[in-house]
């Protein structure tokens, strides 16, 4: 007899990134109200996904200057 809750996962809902939100929803579990030492190996991954958004984030935010500039220096190339 089935459970209220399905517990299957979809197939390849795995392999997504979850969102910054969760991410530090998560590390704030761990660090409060005390920080829970077992829990140090999860904090850790979740630091390091959180330095992945953070690298992704400046090379793309780098990458949106450079055109600005780009286009700031040749007006007549304007895509709007």
């Amino acid at each position: 007899m089935p459970g209220l809750i399905d517990f299957r996962v979809p197939p390849g809902s795995v392999d997504d990134e979850l969102p910054l939100s969760a991410l530090i929803y998560a590390a704030q579990g761990i660090l409060f109200p005390m920080l829970s030492f077992n829990h140090v190996p999860d904090l850790l991954d979740i630091l390091s996904q959180v330095e992945c958004v953070r690298e992704f984030s400046r090379e793309h935010a780098k990458w949106a200057l450079i055109w600005q500039r780009f286009y700031e220096t040749r007006p007549d190339l304007d895509p709007r």
